[in-house]
């Protein structure tokens, strides 16, 4: 019975992030030609996620040795702020006092890091996390795991590449990109005029 209910409850929670998902793509794609800087989206992806007691900290810049590269602008993307939402959402909820998310940049790659001041991913669950059914947190809440492995799923389909690990003080999650996964989306905008088909694949965000 608690396994049924587990389930039912997990399945009303995927609806629910479809839903969102859904309506934030009809709110994104009514403007396909507006970019925004990265960290405007990591920041609209950590709002919902504040807690009293835990402070988010913010760093963004070129990657270390690079000099002169411009951050990168992309469109809204749903699925960007869904997926680093759940997995900030995440290390919130575990964080003794503190989380922080840096964001660099090189010409040919994004990386957004997202770490907290926790006890950090249990050894023995490290190499099988972003699967489904599979938490540190089952058996205390009712959690089973499908919240980081939607949001490794969303964030792979923008052409994302998720790990997980520990640091000094807590756990440790990191999102590649290669920068034109995330930067072609706004340029398929732009070019919207000349192509339909492009147009509609901008619009869509797939």
């Amino acid at each position: 019975a608690e396994d049924v209910a587990l389930l039912l409850s997990e399945s009303r929670r995927c609806r629910e992030i479809l839903a969102g998902l859904d309506r934030h793509g009809d709110e994104s794609s009514a403007s396909p030609f507006a970019r925004l800087p990265l960290t405007a989206l990591i920041e609209t992806a950590a709002e919902p996620c504040r807690k009293d007691g835990v402070t988010i900290y913010y760093e963004s810049g070129p990657a270390l040795g690079i000099h002169e590269s411009p951050e990168p602008l992309v469109a809204h993307s749903a699925e960007i702020v869904h997926g680093l939402g759940s997995i900030i959402e995440n290390a919130v909820q575990f964080a003794h006092s503190e989380v922080s998310i840096a964001t660099s940049w090189t010409p040919k790659e994004v990386e957004v890091t997202i770490s907290d001041d926790g006890p950090g991913f249990p050894a023995h669950i490290l190499a099988v996390i972003g699967e489904p059914y599979v938490s540190s947190r089952k058996g205390t809440s009712g959690h089973m795991g499908l919240g980081l492995f939607i949001a490794q799923t969303l964030l792979e389909r923008t052409g994302g590449v998720v790990s997980f690990g520990n640091g000094i003080r807590g756990a440790v999650v990191t999102v590649r990109w290669p920068r034109s996964a995330l930067e072609s989306d706004a340029t398929w905008a732009e070019k919207g005029a000349d192509s339909g088909a492009k147009m509609e694949t901008a619009e869509t965000g797939v």
